[in-house]
């Protein structure tokens, strides 16, 4: 029989590990997804998640689920398929439709990345300002602090960037990484450069590159900074002053190809140049850049015209200018193409967002009412079940006490009737001795 019982108890407990062991080899899967989303090996990612979704099909807990759901709709936004996403991401969101702030967070930074690809900037903020809510981690509250506030840049609300920058920086201060606290400042340096206060922002980048100078590993940012006090410089007009510093952006950029996205601060080292009469300096940059014009982001294309006509009017070449010119509104025009949605599909999927949203809303709202009535009616079932108890107390403690004090006062009569009978004795007596004293 106790062999029975400890056999019970031990497939019990074998049964509740191998529950604990498969969750926790389904969590291990999610973050290896996650690492190498963010390592951008997402066809890796892609196959791990569907082996993850082939071997646990039926031991899913609500939150592999929604992670599952979330990861795939991270693929779908890679892929710009941008309805898919917003599909899943709202299944997603029904699924833990009631269970208030649990598992929010696994989907609100995916539903803002999301409506920042659309173009939805505002509802971007909202989502991530809901996973600011629900977000205890300080590093992560750092990294989406930051992502605020360079949305808000882009909307040219700096009052509100600065803000979340200040956050930022406040929050960077309790870590030990190096670099945190000068990217956070570097933050803030934009800001007051983007409102034109360019000697507040060239301290602060001033302030970031010598923190930055001291970092091996980050030559990079480092090279970034340079190029912020570079061009913060150039818009004060101290081209002379400006010209080392974006000499030493565009030679870092150079070596990495990172003018092949950007070419806005090269173009200000060009055009300074220029400015300081080393045109052949400047034809070197135009040397080096032609070569690769054919690889630049449309953007970094325009950047790059806009220096070439800079230096072809120098160079009274109103042929060429004409020519750039042309090649540029042709560029324009590639530049609205490239746009990832247009504006109607744009609308139609955020439409049919707040639409979804709306009907969650209602039936949370339904749901809601349902429970305060049914709260309501246990509430006043309790309050009767007390009112009667309260009566029920009151009349037996009216009772008790009456009859409490009636056998008080039962108990004074009998004492009073003791003593009289006492008495009565006593005078009995008395009135023997009384007679026989007399016989």
């Amino acid at each position: 029989m106790n062999l029975l019982k400890q056999l019970f108890i031990f497939f019990i407990l074998f049964g509740i590990s191998s529950v604990f062991s498969q969750n926790s080899t389904i969590d291990v899967n999610f973050s290896n997804v996650d690492s190498l989303y963010t390592a951008n090996e997402y066809e890796k990612g892609f196959q791990l998640l569907n082996k993850i979704k082939s071997e646990n099909h039926d031991h899913l807990s609500k939150k592999h689920k929604i992670l599952l759901l979330v990861d795939y709709s991270k693929r779908d936004i890679y892929n710009k398929n941008y309805s898919d996403a917003l599909v899943k991401l709202l299944k997603a969101q029904k699924l833990n439709l009631f269970d208030s702030t649990k598992y929010q967070n696994i989907y609100n930074s995916t539903f803002a990345e999301l409506f920042y690809e659309l173009g939805a900037i505002d509802l971007s903020i909202t989502y991530f300002k809901k996973y600011i809510k629900n977000e205890q981690d300080p590093f992560n509250l750092y990294l989406v602090h930051n992502r605020i506030g360079t949305l808000y840049l882009k909307l040219s609300k700096t009052k509100e960037a600065l803000n979340e920058f200040e956050t930022q920086y406040r929050i960077s201060k309790n870590f030990t990484n190096k670099v945190s606290h000068p990217s956070a400042l570097n933050n803030i340096a934009l800001v007051y450069y983007k409102e034109k206060k360019h000697e507040k922002a060239l301290e602060l980048f001033k302030e970031v590159s010598l923190a930055t100078a001291k970092l091996d590993n980050e030559k990079n940012f480092h090279s970034l900074v340079q190029g912020n006090i570079g061009r913060t410089l150039y818009w004060m007009g101290n081209y002379k002053e400006a010209l080392p510093f974006l000499k030493n952006y565009f030679d870092f950029s150079f070596s990495d190809n990172d003018f092949l996205l950007d070419f806005s601060m090269q173009k200000n080292y060009g055009i300074a140049l220029v400015k300081l009469n080393e045109i052949e300096e400047a034809k070197k940059i135009d040397g080096i850049a032609s070569k690769y014009f054919d690889q630049m982001s449309i953007q970094a294309k325009i950047d790059y015209i806009n220096f070439k006509i800079f230096l072809a009017n120098v160079q009274h070449n109103s042929g060429l200018v004409e020519k750039l010119i042309e090649k540029l509104d042709l560029l324009f025009i590639d530049l609205k193409r490239e746009t990832r949605l247009n504006q109607n599909e744009t609308s139609k999927l955020v439409t049919s967002y707040l639409i979804e949203e709306a009907k969650a809303k209602l039936e949370m709202d339904k749901k809601e009412k349902a429970f305060y009535a049914s709260k309501s009616n246990v509430e006043k079932r309790e309050k009767k079940l007390i009112y009667i108890f309260l009566t029920g107390l009151f009349i037996f403690i009216g009772v008790s006490t009456f009859v409490f004090f009636q056998q008080l006062k039962n108990n004074k009569k009998k004492l009073e009737l003791e003593k009289e009978a006492q008495r009565i004795e006593s005078e009995k007596e008395r009135l023997k001795l009384s007679n026989w004293a007399k016989e």
